[in-house]
């Protein structure tokens, strides 16, 4: 039955009335009372236990350093809360049950404001490298569908592979300076490499790869 004094339960109404008997817990101590029964030659709890058991104290805000637990049932205590290292293998065992129950404590809400990228459209472009190095081709996804749709993405080309750019502030920069003038960028692409800016298909006829992108793009 639930204890109205340790929150916990016991299995009689005598033990109810013993339990309230034992002194109250200091404001910074969180006791646990034991359920009957018990044979007092268990073992301790396991190292995973302790650990565990540590882990979850912080999870549910509770200072894992003056927890202490009261075995109702062992009269050498009696009733002196004691360590967490020194709880018996079942009482852990419960008392992880027990906390398992326990609202987490809430996150602490970041500060963190989401980065606004430059409005860059979809598609290839050609600009040149940072601090004077040669041109660098990029291609910029923007998904409309499924979990991605809203963001934007940037690789570099390599050869005929494109590799994703992680570093947010190199992302930042190169869509920045793709944004000074996008179109021209992408016609670049176009003219530089041989292939639509829009598409990537290859360009075959000559006004086609002089403006950098495919009649068909070139209508939309």
């Amino acid at each position: 039955m639930r204890c109205y004094h340790c929150k916990g339960n016991h299995v009689t109404v005598a033990e109810v009335r013993a339990c309230a008997t034992v002194p109250a817990a200091s404001a910074t101590v969180a006791p646990f009372v034991s359920k009957a029964g018990r044979r007092t030659d268990e073992p301790l709890l396991t190292e995973k236990q302790l650990n565990f058991l540590r882990s979850l104290l912080v999870r549910k805000a509770i200072d894992g350093a003056t927890f202490r637990y009261i075995p109702l049932d062992e009269p050498t205590l009696d009733g002196t809360p004691t360590d967490l290292e020194s709880m018996k293998k079942r009482d852990a065992s419960n008392l992880i049950d027990a906390l398992l129950q326990l609202t987490d404590k809430p996150q602490p809400v970041t500060n963190k404001v989401a980065r606004t990228l430059p409005d860059v459209p979809a598609g290839y472009y050609a600009i040149d490298g940072n601090k004077g190095e040669e041109t660098k081709f990029y291609r910029v996804d923007r998904p409309t569908q499924g979990r991605w749709a809203g963001r934007t993405f940037l690789k570099v080309q390599a050869s005929n592979d494109f590799w994703p750019v992680k570093n947010p502030g190199e992302v930042e920069r190169v869509l920045l300076e793709i944004s000074v003038d996008s179109e021209a960028a992408m016609r670049r692409y176009g003219r530089e490499i041989g292939r639509c800016g829009v598409c990537n298909r290859v360009l075959t006829d000559d006004v086609s790869r002089a403006e950098g992108i495919g009649p068909v793009c070139r209508e939309k």
